[in-house]
């Protein structure tokens, strides 16, 4: 259906195979789609409007609006949603939209535009145009999320570890055109407990809709994003049978197929939904993967941290010698538990926990 609807716009063909190559997937949640050489980042919400709005941080630039008229889903014109609408826009920033009720004018006033209505385009007569008026309050940010990172460039990048947690998020800085540095104390990527022969990727799935089970699911589709991308030597895809124990698991699955959070889900047994599912998953080789993401990134073996010391310039990374490895604007820990306590974090409410691995060798 996407691809009919863009066929007549030759002239953007190119990028709209790009955008069809990586069309994301039928669920409700956010999904990211990185064109790093149009030095652009598309993100997409599929949700209720008013929910969608109060999980996004933004300042919009510029605003469409294209829903149905107000007389058939005045719930998308309500007051709650343009005032959310207007809280994540630029002032200053134009907003535009094919409806022109009295009530949308009215409504777009009261969240802080000024609209004007203007001649429409083919079969619409008219349209409506308006201008972000006033400074919107500041967004609840409990978390010091914005002052963090909201418009700001990372600057030199430091990873330290270079697990399957410290890949993955050089595999995103180096998407965004931004090299990271990353210090592993071992001697080679990959070797601690991101070191397993085998790993089994699949998605964890709640039958509830919370803020867990949401992201959950959005987890689940930014690795399937990655791993269908891949080739075999690094992963594999797999089925993955997932038996129901007790009642109570049960009754969670039925919940999972009547409203399917992501594709691919199947039942078990079709005549019995509570049996189990069957769900989308990868074997995956991590050191192969980890090899992977960090291919192009600036890599240090057997450089463990003593410490981190932090000047005007940055972070300094002070090594076991007590020779300053690297010089950060932005740090990432993702060692482990351990370094919580080696930083000095331990008013970070995070407790490590143990798991079994366990590998078996076929005899000759």
């Amino acid at each position: 259906r996407a691809a009919r609807a863009l066929a007549p716009f030759e002239e953007v063909g190119p990028l709209a195979e790009q955008l069809l190559a990586v069309w994301p997937n039928r669920a409700r949640g956010v999904q990211a789609r990185t064109f790093a050489e149009e030095g652009v980042r598309l993100i997409l919400t599929e949700d209720e409007a008013l929910p969608a709005l109060e999980g996004l941080r933004c300042r919009a630039d510029a605003v469409a609006l294209d829903g149905f008229a107000p007389a058939r889903n005045a719930d998308l014109w309500s007051p709650a949603v343009l005032g959310a609408i207007a809280a994540r826009t630029a002032p200053g920033a134009p907003l535009a939209t094919f409806t022109v009720a009295s009530a949308v004018r009215k409504g777009l006033a009261e969240a802080g535009f000024t609209a004007e209505k203007r001649p429409g385009h083919g079969r619409k007569r008219d349209r409506l145009e308006a201008i972000r008026h006033a400074s919107p309050q500041p967004l609840a940010d409990p978390l010091g999320l914005d002052q963090a990172l909201t418009g700001r460039n990372p600057g030199r990048v430091a990873i330290i570890g270079a697990g399957l947690a410290g890949a993955s998020v050089a595999s995103a800085f180096l998407a965004r055109g931004v090299v990271p540095h990353v210090f592993e104390s071992a001697s080679a990527p990959a070797t601690k407990a991101s070191g397993n022969r085998l790993g089994l990727a699949m998605p964890r799935l709640d039958g509830a809709d919370g803020p867990m089970a949401r992201a959950l699911v959005e987890a689940w589709m930014a690795a399937d994003h990655v791993y269908s991308r891949l080739g075999d030597t690094i992963l594999r895809p797999v089925r993955v049978d997932l038996r129901s124990k007790t009642d109570t698991n049960g009754h969670k699955f039925s919940q999972l197929l009547a409203d399917p959070p992501i594709e691919g889900l199947e039942p078990l047994d079709p005549a019995d939904p509570e049996a189990g599912l069957v769900l989308p998953g990868y074997v995956v080789r991590p050191e192969a993967l980890v090899r992977h993401m960090l291919r192009r990134a600036e890599v240090q073996t057997g450089a463990g941290i003593d410490r981190l010391e932090q000047g005007k310039g940055g972070w300094r990374l002070v090594g076991e010698a007590g020779t300053c490895l690297f010089e950060a604007d932005t740090v990432i820990l993702a060692g482990g538990a351990e370094l919580i306590a080696r930083f000095g974090l331990d008013w970070l409410p995070m407790t490590g926990r143990f798991g079994q691995v366990e590998s078996f060798s076929q005899a000759d």
